[in-house]
């Protein structure tokens, strides 16, 4: 059944949430108003998100010697 889920599988799809999640929560908070310190804040944790995501699938894949 796990057969399947890989490391790269489970990271791809991590990663993925953490965007819309992260996406999600900073948008919320900014409807509701936000600091100038709270928006760099919320800044920086979705271009984190983001950076993640495109590291995860940018990355090369490891090669067995």
């Amino acid at each position: 059944m796990f057969k399947h889920l890989s490391v790269g599988v489970v990271s791809h799809y991590a990663s993925c949430m953490a965007v819309i999640l992260i996406s999600t929560i900073v948008g919320a908070y900014a409807a509701e108003g936000m600091t100038p310190a709270q928006w760099v804040g919320g800044l920086a944790a979705v271009i984190a998100a983001i950076a993640w995501a495109v590291i995860v699938r940018a990355w090369p894949a490891t090669t067995k010697a």
